[in-house]
């Protein structure tokens, strides 16, 4: 039982998200990490779907060990929305994990478990969903992908797969954690090996020999001297951190002992650009420094030398304008105005590369100190009515005289009061909205703790969940 569970109203919520908590504890225990199968899972999906008079379609990837699924919930006409999420989970090799990561486990109010935040909870809350989105009259499309994690392999076939099997939808939302704030941009990726082949010699006649991991570290060297470059013209105003391409070695593999010149040497390199930027202009300055430079050095000494670079994966960037219709869609669903950026990639820029109108919204890459939060978040993102984590908010009683003149959407307007709640003007409408916020975000700070007690007039903060530094000022600034 955790720290809240005596509060009435917090127990039927929680009983209220038995079905997604049961669902994302199926998906969980599905190990679907990248390098292996998808299939079990997916074909738990199919069933489930099926149950509910649901047709899936599969494309299976060239492999045959792997499979992206759609289905259509409602009418198969135009207009409806893409939801989609990634099967597949990043590895637990060499982490210091104090439960099996592939059993969920519900501990001090939080969810434990590979991809309970990384996406298999999004994918698991609509499923849950399922039988209320069969009354739709615009369909809700399914889509989930396989091998997003290493690069989006999935993406092309899933979006050619939506294109032959779906009337043109409205758009896409993807489910990737973006702590529940609306993102209309990321970087791209461009992900590819590098294998450097040498000559042997002993390191005591290095003329004679080509030192692979020498020549290895010059084109290493290259790349952080492109990104030195790249920071300093940093553009501090895209909203991107940083907000410059990067160039990154992160794995690095040769030689066979320490006074011989390496034959071989392999590395990998992730260049993630700026929208706008192309990562084909990176490869040719790099391509044109390894044929006119390194490479003629090498075969000046043994013509069997060489440097190739084979591309593993290729994701483009993505940017959304705000008048876009799916970027209008999820702030007038969520209340909220201002959008964000991220550095990391998505498979956003595969379906806005083709055609589609895209968001992106779920809810904390982390794990989460409040977990039905996040569930009842992320369900607002797929549900486009009223819920509420109080019925009847304890404030609303109160005589207390609370100051008006508040933006509706300074902050993030996640869950609208409940149907029931007595809602005496619009102004109180949006302080139920941003009460909501509060109690869901809480305290950790002085500031937070004064907007809380502005809001509710109650002062037990310690009675809530933790966590609300990144929006405290702006509350206290509305209110104090």
């Amino acid at each position: 039982m955790d720290h809240y569970s005596n509060n009435p109203a917090r127990l039927t919520m929680t009983n209220q998200l038995d079905p997604q908590l049961k669902l994302i504890r199926e998906l969980i225990e599905f190990p679907t990490v990248s390098r292996d199968s998808n299939l079990e899972l997916i074909n738990f999906i199919s069933h489930y779907l099926e149950s509910h008079g649901i047709e899936s379609k599969l494309v299976h990837s060239d492999c045959g060990n792997k499979a992206n699924l759609v289905a259509t919930i409602g009418p198969n006409i135009g207009g409806g929305i893409v939801l989609s999420g990634h099967t597949d989970v990043v590895p637990v090799d060499g982490q210091d994990w104090h439960s099996d990561p592939f059993r969920l486990d519900h501990r001090d109010g939080r969810l434990y478990g590979r991809g309970t935040s990384d996406m298999k909870s999004v994918c698991a809350i609509a499923l849950s969903l399922v039988p209320e989105m069969c009354e739709l009259k615009q369909p809700i499309h399914l889509a989930l992908s396989y091998d997003e994690e290493v690069g989006c392999l999935g993406t092309k076939s899933l979006i050619k797969l939506i294109k032959e099997e779906i009337p043109e939808p409205l758009g896409v939302i993807v489910g990737e954690p973006t702590e529940m704030r609306i993102v209309t941009a990321h970087k791209g990726i461009t992900h590819f090996l590098t294998t450097v082949t040498g000559y042997e010699a002993h390191s005591s006649q290095q003329h004679r020999g080509v030192p692979a991991i020498m020549y290895a570290g010059r084109i290493i060297n290259w790349l952080a001297e492109r990104q030195s470059k790249n920071a300093d013209l940093e553009d501090r105003k895209s909203g991107f951190e940083p907000g410059y391409t990067t160039l990154h070695c992160g794995l690095i593999t040769g030689g066979t002992a320490a006074n011989i010149c390496a034959r071989e040497c392999t590395f990998e390199t992730d260049i993630r650009t700026m929208p706008g930027e192309s990562p084909e202009d990176y490869l040719e300055e790099l391509q044109d420094y390894i044929k006119n430079t390194l490479e003629p050095q090498m075969k000046s000494i043994q013509q069997s030398t060489n440097i190739e670079i084979s591309l593993k994966a290729d994701v483009p960037g993505f940017k959304a304008s705000d008048d876009d219709p799916m970027v209008q869609l999820v702030k007038q669903i969520t209340g909220q105005n201002a959008s964000e950026v991220v550095a990391y990639g998505a498979e956003s820029g595969h379906f806005q590369e083709a055609g589609f109108s895209v968001v992106s919204k779920s809810g904390q890459i982390l794990p989460s100190k409040h977990y039905q939060q996040v569930i009842l978040n992320s369900s607002m993102t797929f549900k486009a009515y009223d819920c509420a984590i109080f019925e009847n908010p304890p404030w609303l009683k109160s005589k207390r005289k609370y100051k008006m003149g508040l933006n509706p959407t300074s902050l993030d307007g996640w869950i609208t009061p409940h149907p029931k709640t007595e809602i005496l003007d619009h102004k109180k409408q949006s302080l139920v909205k941003k009460y909501n916020t509060v109690i869901a975000l809480t305290k950790n700070s002085l500031a937070g703790q004064k907007a809380f007690a502005e809001f509710t007039g109650l002062d037990n903060v310690s009675a809530y969940p933790d966590s609300i530094a990144n929006v405290a000022s702006q509350i206290a600034e509305d209110v104090c």
